[in-house]
């Protein structure tokens, strides 16, 4: 049930609205209740409606706020509690919590007016707004500068932790601390090889069960090897180096229960008889070292003559399980299929042919690419692959390309399911706790002469792969392209975010998204203002739990900023 709202007046400075009592089991409490009185408990509900005037300029609007509040008190009869409301008939409150979708934000300062109370005290709130320039429920605080100094080479963010490589120093922070502030927990050894030798393309690995960081290093030797740094994600000391060989590629890391999957290229002197793409399997938490590697079997091994020209590599480790077991993929140059192999974790060290294979199809017509783009564990005896199919002689606009997401079983390497959706799949993530995938994304219906970008997110059934909600962002109704789209993880629950370029947020509670999407008006989201000024250019968002880490500006101009999620 929800309360009806309607419009009493609109003025440039404020807007009133009379309430009626409706049924409220699909309101939402905030998770800090605000004290009306000493010994009260009390609980107020908020829900926000927009307003905008055709005749002001672009992107205004007013905002107003409702309030259902209920005050208990088993120690007061019903004549005291009435009595003490007529005490607190009109009070201001400084700093209040709105909820939109699911999710918290601070609200303006509000007067409130009782107009009825016992059990239940409606309330009419009348709110002073500004002009704001999008359509924004609330602003959050100043942006902070991410380190002090304001020298920011990188960063990289994982559940609460963010790992900033710094001018000066290599840094552990978490998020989460006091007024929002960053905490910091230690500075990492050997700043000198990793500011050297980092290879800024590959995401360390979080492992927060056995407090470690794994970082990839080139080598700053005359060997140029490179190197797995281990180091406690406590202290900051270094626990072990394992050096590696062959060159770096770009492909991400993989990682289970203390496994290593590292994607090299090999040099036919240096290292015969191979010299192939390799895939090492490394052991960075026993004493295991690297265990062995794994190359392309003979019947695929043509394809390494044309490495350089391939999308989405000769090699490409896509899954890695706690007991050794890889999984990878080999794309062909301009080619319609696309082979996932599967190699056993106790025959790894004899580098031997895979043990299973089977073959994925561009599922469009007249495709010649197809490669993975990310992927994911569900569950012990399966994991996500999302696949990218197109026509590469024509722009990726509209049915010209798509992504295919495989369920595939980890035993059998079969196919559970698969799911098409259009366009580009970056992030693919399967929650537990709600028992449901959420994959993010991008694509354009435009003609190519015209462009119609828009982002989506999509919740698929982890049992069939059917879609259970999918919600598009279009970049042309915004006004501002999608920067960052994801999932963040709170005490709580999870969130799921969208970052706009400009600064501006959007962010809905999952739970609240799976039933009822974004909080819109018409088909533009409800967003926050940007805390970043006017003509904020990002290039690189991440989330943390509430705080939104943004590089903005290129080069030398570059700053790197934190603020918080109202």
């Amino acid at each position: 049930m929800t309360l009806l709202r309607r419009p009493l007046r609109a003025s440039s400075s404020s807007l009133c609205w009379r309430l009626q009592r409706r049924p409220i089991e699909h309101c939402e409490a905030p998770k800090q209740r605000p004290q009306l009185h000493a010994g009260w408990q009390s609980e107020m509900i908020f829900t926000w409606s927009y307003v905008t005037d055709k005749d002001w300029p672009k992107h205004s609007s007013y905002a107003a706020s409702v309030a259902l509040l209920q005050l208990r008190d088993s120690d007061a009869s019903a004549s005291n509690r009435s009595q003490r409301i007529d005490d607190h008939r009109v009070r201001r409150i400084q700093s209040s919590q709105a909820v939109v979708g699911g999710h918290l934000g601070p609200a303006l300062p509000e007067r409130i007016h009782q107009t009825s109370c016992n059990p239940w005290t409606i309330i009419q709130i009348t709110t002073a707004v500004d002009r704001l320039k999008t359509p924004a429920i609330a602003t959050q605080d100043s942006p902070q500068p991410l380190t002090p100094e304001g020298s920011v080479e990188v960063f990289y963010v994982h559940g609460p932790y963010v790992l900033i490589f710094s001018t000066a120093s290599v840094d552990i922070w978490r998020t989460g601390g006091p007024h929002g502030r960053l905490e910091h927990i230690a500075t990492l050894a050997q700043f000198i090889l990793l500011l050297v030798a980092m290879p800024y393309h590959l995401d360390p690995i979080f492992d927060t069960e056995r407090n470690l960081i794994i970082i990839v290093a080139h080598g700053d030797g005359e060997d140029g090897l490179p190197s797995l740094l281990v180091f406690s994600l406590i202290d900051g000391r270094l626990v072990r180096k394992l050096e590696l060989y062959g060159a770096l590629l770009e492909d991400d890391l993989l990682y289970a229960d203390g496994k290593i999957l590292v994607d090299t290229a090999e040099d036919n002197e240096r290292f015969p008889p191979h010299g192939l793409t390799k895939i090492l399997l490394c052991d960075v938490v026993g004493d295991g070292g690297v265990l062995g590697s794994v190359n392309l079997p003979a019947r695929l091994q043509a394809r390494e003559q044309v490495r350089n020209n391939t999308n989405g590599g000769i090699l490409l480790p896509v899954h890695v399980r706690p007991n050794g077991d890889i999984f990878a993929t080999s794309s062909e140059s301009w080619g319609n299929k696309m082979e996932v192999l599967c190699w056993r974790g106790a025959d790894v060290p004899k580098s031997p042919e895979p043990d299973a294979s089977f073959t994925l199809a561009v599922g469009i017509e007249d495709g010649d690419q197809i490669y993975p783009t990310c992927s994911a564990p569900l569950d012990e005896t399966a994991f996500l692959l999302a696949v990218y199919e197109a026509d590469g002689n024509v722009l990726p606009v509209q049915s010209a390309c798509q992504t295919s997401i495989y369920a595939i079983d980890v035993e059998t390497m079969t196919i559970r399911w698969h799911a098409e959706l259009g366009g580009w799949v970056h992030t693919v993530r399967y929650v537990a706790a709600l028992d449901v995938i959420v994959a993010f994304g991008r694509h354009d219906n435009g003609d190519g002469d015209k462009s119609d970008k828009f982002g989506y997110v999509v919740a698929l059934d982890p049992a069939t792969g059917s879609q259970r909600r999918m919600e598009t962002i279009s970049h042309n109704v915004q006004g501002v392209p999608v920067e960052y789209g994801g999932l963040s993880q709170t005490a709580d629950d999870f969130l799921v975010v969208i970052v706009f370029r400009d600064g501006s947020t959007c962010a809905a509670d999952l739970r609240h998204f799976l039933e009822h999407g974004f909080p819109r008006l018409g088909k533009r989201l409800v967003v926050s203002g940007s805390p970043l000024g006017e003509q904020s250019n990002i290039t690189k968002a991440v989330v943390s739990g509430q705080t939104v880490i943004v590089t903005v500006g290129h080069g030398s101009e570059s700053r790197s900023l934190y603020f918080t999620l109202p």
